[in-house]
């Protein structure tokens, strides 16, 4: 039996040769589908070696808890291997290269103090006064061209005595594990349903208008958390409105009676927070005790574990106030380093981060922070840079430094009480084997996926492993190692599940092979609707017509504001992306919105975003005003049912651009005006293959100017295109006034202009299902892999698509016959697609699978055993 599995594990090798990579690294690892993904290492650096008894003292065993997780845990000590930020850069490059699987590094020690660990400085954009911050983040990355995807990802306890230490220690398994460190007896739960915001609108600026996008933002996260079944948020808001800073008592009450997340954003520095009031001094009177969040603190200063005026900043103080077996304040927080961060950037990072965390792509702390600093790229390019009063800064590259962990950095952050696994054995188990084979359930009876093992012996780790889509799990161990004889604990761990530990009696060693189980990841394919589009320049048949069809005559003036909506009811159902809505949400900025909103969103993100308005439709979205004088007329924006032509049309007729609305008093000032508008095509009467609408916008004089050099505030241009109400899907036609769409397939041909139009239709559109986590269209066509491989009897075929084509997707044996052709002159736009194949009527053996255009043809082998 051995045999036979080693030569169909060589056949498998030989036939795809596949990698390992860190599991923290997943969600960005390009075309992750198919790839194995393991735990690697933890490096624990120590500001002195005299901590190192501290890692397993009173407050807990910090390093059997990493290596109960499944880490290959490492402890060094700074001084041993540096005297310099350069020097223990250096080192860890080295490390890295003899340790390729490193996958979090801690760092324990201040920057000053007994225990001081150095970090590095980089130029504040904003802050004169303080120009310099500082950032642990180039201790990821050895080269420029890797600075936007560090090799692993780094955290900070900067501690200054060995009691923080312990405290620190102890909270931190405490919160992972919900058992107390010390005593072993349970933790409550039940805090972890609960969530606080904290918000503040606030200018110090005199005759600059306060922002409102804190608690823009706040709410619409507030909203998220509702949705995910949160049973109570809390929330605190500073406005122009309610402009009531003190509100202190009522943040500590709320956080004290037990919070599982807390949020902030707003005005803030190394002290606190300012907008409403909360600050280090108010730490100590919290009684939280177990209860420990995770603080989001996405605000200036608040992360500034190098304060040059405090000896710990506000991130510092909450997550060290306590002792290890008292705690209060915070088990880990994020924030940055600099006095002086920007709304818009803070805003991008803190929907990403929740967006990344609450749709569970990411549960650990240090790569959901990553995730919200890529957003930042994302957004505003590699290439863009701000001006302030300290100088210029390449913005990605300044908030990827700033923004920082002081916590454990691979903490998985609890959404909710966790919930229960399950497996096939029973405490106790006795062991006739050299491995453990074990089936992970949940409460439910389903297979889980993605759960780390760990398997310890005399507190070392053994064995590790993670099972797969049938929740197997097989950890092997080396029998030389372990005498027969010995107790064992299996770990099993998993982000929103309770750690499960299993005591396992190794009594002999059969001979036997364990199963061949390893975590191949395998992508799950979105369904939902696919569109295309096309605009009125386009050599195509499907290319629309500009037609304009004034209604400022015949429509209904919805007389908004700046910065309003209106809610109206359609006058036929309309299906978008699959769902059927029968209202509307119209925005004086340029959007309507198929699901309702009370938030009249003026800044623009790219397409799709998790923030802003859901199922949005944006022709011109953008800050739209009125003008600046002093009673300025209500917009001019109108809605008309045709029921002859059966279209609904929305017209934005003559608006302000906020970008110089506030010249357009000025006498002789030639204001620009923008006039555009949406129409819909009633389904039933305009049908398409999939019963989805058409959408049509049409320009009759448009100035694409929000470059931001008038006020400095916003600069994003426009956003033009469509948005799912799931805000995962989109096509961005235009966005900062370009084509571009971060390196993913150009949807527009062709920047909006007076006197055109653009069509958004699912007709001629495959609705084959296509990978939408792709970070860029394909460079080529290609076979990425099917799987499983081999297979019996199915197997899923992927396959990418570089341009729009017409492709065959046919099945041949090994002398070249045909035997099913599964696509037959099929149209694609550009992606990557899968194909479910079912080889039940075929005979066992290696089979070509063939994709072919009218200028390629790829092939690739698999291999069908009955």
């Amino acid at each position: 039996m051995k045999y036979k599995i080693a030569t169909l594990t060589l056949l498998v090798c030989f036939l795809f040769n596949q990698d390992q990579f860190k599991l923290s690294q997943k969600d960005f690892v390009s075309n992750a589908d198919g790839k194995e993904f393991v735990r690697g290492r933890y490096l624990i650096i120590l500001g002195d070696a005299s901590l190192e008894s501290s890692l397993s003292d009173v407050g807990g065993d910090f390093i059997e808890f990493k290596r109960s997780q499944g880490y290959d845990v490492d402890v060094l000590s700074y001084p041993n291997i540096a005297s310099n930020q350069n020097e223990l850069r250096d080192y860890l490059s080295d490390y890295y290269e003899d340790y390729p699987m490193l996958e979090y590094v801690l760092l324990v020690g201040d920057v000053t103090g007994a225990y001081a660990i150095p970090t590095h400085l980089i130029a504040s954009y904003n802050d004169a006064d303080y120009p310099l911050d500082q950032t642990d983040y180039p201790y990821t990355f050895f080269s420029e061209d890797e600075m936007y995807s560090p090799h692993y990802f780094i955290g900070r306890w900067s501690i200054q005595d060995q009691s923080e230490l312990l405290a620190l220690i102890s909270r931190t398994i405490g919160y992972s594990r919900l058992i107390h460190p010390v005593t072993g007896a349970d933790l409550n739960s039940d805090y972890l349903n609960n969530a606080l915001i904290v918000a503040g609108n606030f200018a110090d600026t005199p005759g600059v208008a306060w922002p409102v996008t804190p608690v823009w933002t706040s709410r619409w996260l507030k909203d998220r958390l509702i949705d995910f079944n949160y049973s109570a948020v809390d929330e605190f808001y500073f406005t122009a409105s309610n402009p009531n800073e003190d509100q202190t008592s009522e943040i500590g009450s709320a956080w004290s009676d037990g919070v599982g997340i807390i949020n902030y954003r707003g005005w803030g520095d190394a002290s606190g927070w300012k907008k409403p009031i909360f600050k280090k001094e108010h730490i100590e009177d919290l009684s939280n005790g177990w209860e420990l969040p995770v603080v989001f603190s996405f605000v200036c200063n608040t992360g500034d574990f190098g304060n040059e005026n405090n000896e710990a900043c506000f991130g510092e103080k909450m997550v060290k106030t306590g002792t290890f077996i008292n705690p209060k304040g915070a088990v880990a927080m994020i924030g940055p380093s600099d006095l002086d961060t920007d709304t818009k950037y803070n805003n991008v990072i803190c929907a990403d981060v929740w967006d990344h965390i609450l749709e569970e792509r990411i549960s650990e702390l240090a790569p959901a922070l990553h995730a919200g600093k890529q957003a930042v790229k994302r957004e505003f390019g590699v290439d863009f840079e701000a001006t302030g009063a300290a100088g210029t800064a390449n913005i990605a590259e300044f908030y990827h430094h700033v923004y920082g962990v002081l916590g454990d950095p691979s903490l998985s952050v609890w959404i909710g009480k966790p919930s229960n696994m399950n497996v096939d054995i029973n405490d106790n188990q006795e062991l006739n084997n050299s491995f453990v084979d074990v089936v992970v359930r949940d409460d439910s009876n389903i297979f889980l996926e993605g759960v780390v093992g760990a398997l310890i012996y005399n507190d070392e780790l053994v064995g590790k492993g993670y099972s797969n889509s049938n929740g197997e799990l097989t950890i092997d161990f080396d029998e030389t190692v372990v005498s027969l004889g010995s107790d064992m604990t299996l770990y099993l761990n998993k982000d929103q599940y309770f750690q499960k530990a299993i005591s396992v009696q190794y009594l002999s060693d059969s001979g036997s092979s364990p199963s061949q189980t390893s975590y191949v990841y395998n992508q799950e394919d979105p369904v939902f609707t696919r569109y295309g589009v096309y605009n009125s320049f386009d050599n195509d048949d499907k290319a629309p017509i500009y037609d304009w069809i004034e209604i400022n005559q015949l429509g209904t003036n919805l007389e908004l504001t700046d910065d309003s909506h209106a809610n109206i009811s359609l006058p036929f159902n309309f299906q978008y992306y699959g769902e059927d809505f029968d209202s509307l949400t119209i925005s004086s900025n340029g959007w309507v919105s198929f699901v309702p909103t009370d938030i009249n969103y003026f800044w623009n993100f790219s397409i799709p975003f998790p923030i802003g308005p859901s199922g949005m439709v944006a022709p011109f979205m953008d800050d739209l005003d009125d003008d600046d004088s002093e009673n300025p007329d209500p917009l001019d924006i109108y809605y008309y049912y045709d029921s002859v032509e059966n279209i609904f049309i929305v017209e934005w007729d003559g608006i302000h651009n906020g970008e110089d609305n506030q010249e357009c008093a000025i006498e002789g000032y030639e204001c620009i005006t923008e006039t555009f508008q949406l129409v819909l095509y009633d389904p039933a009467y305009h049908t398409t293959s999939t019963g989805d609408g058409d959408i049509k916008f049409q320009y009759k004089e448009i100035h694409d100017i929000d470059n931001g050099q008038y006020d400095g505030k916003w600069g994003n241009y426009s956003t033009i295109g469509i948005e799912s109400p799931s805000q995962d899907h989109g096509i961005q036609y235009q966005f900062r006034n370009s084509l571009d769409n971060f390196g993913g397939y150009q949807w527009g041909s062709r920047l909006v202009e007076d006197e055109m139009a653009i069509l958004f239709t699912t007709e001629g559109v495959s609705q084959l299902n296509i990978d939408s986590k792709i970070a860029s269209v394909p460079s080529k066509m290609d076979l990425i892999s099917n799987h499983p491989n081999p297979f019996n009897p199915t197997t899923t075929i992927k396959f990418a698509i570089n341009s729009y084509s017409n492709v065959d997707l046919i099945i041949t044996d090994i002398s070249g016959r045909e035997v099913v052709r599964l696509l037959n002159n099929q149209f694609f736009s550009p992606g990557v697609y899968s194909y479910d194949f079912n080889a039940s009527s075929l005979s066992t053996g290696i089979y070509f699978y063939t994709l072919r255009s009218d200028l390629e043809v790829v092939t690739n082998k698999m291999l069908f055993l009955k």
